[in-house]
């Protein structure tokens, strides 16, 4: 058993597309991953296009790392995809989406080597992860509810119970009503274990926002400061917070969660 992940952060810096937290995004995960979830600094593999960093997010190597990670999955390991940057959509030709639309990633060489499809991620990736592993991935990024094309998606519209919500209000379930959503895709389910948690729905974008000072994504902000408070919670439970703390933070943009298995949406989070 074993733990890897796979962190791709693109800022596309000097392009009119210029974002300013995706490498800072990178970078506290990447950070969360190695002093909370025991994982080791060399079975994570980065991609930015940070100035200092020699390992450019091309869509090649893009696709070459994330058919690494899917490769070297067995029984029993945990792995984790991380992406943030720009996402987009595009006409659906296979005829497999609800709403005509292929969700992408956008590589940092996109307007010469183009997009990376869900329909990509879904058959390189998803299907590749094998029984009893288990892929916990993360798109931060516009249009990216259902990025890996899995069966079973799940919303939260949950609100707050008091009323009117007074600037500074501290995150506390109890004051949050539960009101989830499922819907169903054409996909079949999954071998092993597969989370998604998107940084919006498929119609939303997804903020860049500054925190502190720092640019981050607004999604990679909320959720690890939710790890911060408690891990050990379901899928679920972690999302109601997450889109609570986008709420307090001013944002419009609603997480989603998407499993591979009916089962999974009461999944226990286990990074």
């Amino acid at each position: 058993m074993s733990k890897k992940a796979l962190l791709i952060g693109i800022n596309y810096t000097g392009s009119s597309a210029q974002l300013n937290g995706c490498v800072n995004d990178i970078t506290n995960v990447r950070k969360f991953l190695l002093e909370m979830c025991g994982f080791q600094p060399q079975n994570i593999v980065t991609l930015t296009d940070a100035p200092d960093n020699a390992n450019r997010p091309t869509r090649k190597a893009m696709e070459d790392q994330i058919g690494t990670l899917a490769r070297g999955a067995k029984s029993g390991d945990t792995l984790v995809f991380y992406y943030s940057g720009h996402g987009s959509n595009v006409p659906d030709n296979s005829n497999d989406e609800s709403d005509g639309k292929d969700e992408v990633l956008v590589p940092m060489d996109y307007m010469r080597a183009g997009v990376i499809t869900d329909d990509w991620l879904n058959e390189n990736l998803v299907k590749k992860i094998p029984q009893n592993a288990v892929l916990y991935a993360f798109t931060d990024c516009c249009h990216s509810g259902t990025m890996c094309d899995l069966k079973y998606n799940v919303t939260c519209d949950s609100t707050y119970k008091k009323g009117q919500i007074p600037q500074g209000t501290p995150y506390v379930p109890g004051d949050w009503t539960d009101k989830f959503s499922f819907t169903t895709e054409r996909a079949a389910d999954t071998q092993g274990t597969v989370i998604l948690f998107s940084g919006c729905r498929d119609p939303q974008t997804s903020a860049d926002a500054s925190f502190g000072g720092q640019g981050q994504g607004a999604f990679t902000h909320c959720f690890l400061d939710t790890m911060k408070a408690n891990r050990n919670r379901t899928v679920g439970d972690i999302l109601k917070e997450i889109n609570c703390k986008l709420i307090l933070s001013g944002f419009e943009q609603r997480s989603q969660l998407s499993v591979g298995k009916i089962s999974d949406i009461n999944f226990k989070f286990n990074l």
